[in-house]
């Protein structure tokens, strides 16, 4: 494997190897675990603290946002519109 990076490697100049090295580099993305909010799991009280409304008030401020069903961020992470208001709520 290393002979044959090598014997690749050499076949570039400079500028090539640098352009090369330019358009194949990824950048690190982390990893977001895919655990939401268990906005149904939780009490009125416990929403209230989390979010300033309860559970049903944060699903009537998701009605009312009118968002589409999942919002994708400019980082292309994608989340429920009710976790994107949750997320938006949450102190």
């Amino acid at each position: 494997m290393d002979e044959f990076l090598l014997l690749f490697l050499l076949n570039y100049d400079d500028g090539e190897l640098f352009a090369f090295l330019a358009l194949n580099d990824q950048p690190e993305r982390h990893v977001i675990p895919d655990i939401g909010f268990e906005l149904s799991s939780l009490s009125d009280a416990n929403a209230e603290k989390k979010f300033r409304f309860d559970v049903c008030g944060v699903l009537e401020l998701t009605r009312l946002f009118e968002l589409p069903e999942f919002i994708i961020t400019s980082e292309r992470d994608r989340a429920h519109k009710t976790d994107a208001v949750c997320n938006l709520l949450s102190r």
